[in-house]
């Protein structure tokens, strides 16, 4: 594995995004989403059921993309053949590279909090994951109120 101090294993950010894209590539697929409507009537006036592909208001197909694999940064990192702390180097090379890193783990900032919408799913570690590793926090409200010789003071601080 490369890691800090180590010869670039990815020489440009056109090569890392490439490896980036392989690993989702890798691990997801895309589904066109499928909606059931009624094709008609039969001659008891049940309703012939069908299903037919989902269109958004421009006319096309609505295709969601599906991960096989549960996705992290980790994971990501095993897959490239680079430790974390390579990859967060990867982010000072410039523009490019910063760029093509924060899309990625967008990415799988957006499938972890999608997962948070999973019902009747444990959520404790989604929830650590983004606190840990996409910057998310619990917010904060402190409150005090303070008297001092007939003046009362109210101070609320929101983190």
């Amino acid at each position: 594995m490369a890691g800090i101090g180590n010869k670039k294993e990815y020489p440009t950010a056109a090569d890392l995004e490439n490896a980036i894209n392989k690993y989702f590539d890798e691990i997801t697929r895309d589904t066109v989403l499928k909606e059931n409507y009624i094709a008609g009537y039969k001659d008891d006036g049940e309703p012939i059921v069908a299903e037919r592909e989902a269109l958004n208001r421009l006319g096309e197909p609505v295709v969601v993309e599906e991960f096989l694999v549960k996705p992290s940064v980790i994971n990501m990192c095993v897959k490239l053949g680079i430790t974390r702390s390579a990859l967060s180097l990867y982010r000072t090379y410039g523009e490019d590279y910063l760029d093509t890193i924060t899309r990625a783990c967008a990415r799988i900032e957006a499938y972890k909090v999608d997962q948070l919408d999973d019902k009747g799913k444990a959520t404790n570690g989604i929830i650590f994951d983004l606190k840990n590793n996409h910057d998310y926090r619990d917010k904060q409200e402190i409150e005090q109120t303070v008297e001092h010789k007939g003046v009362e003071v109210s101070i609320k601080v929101i983190e």
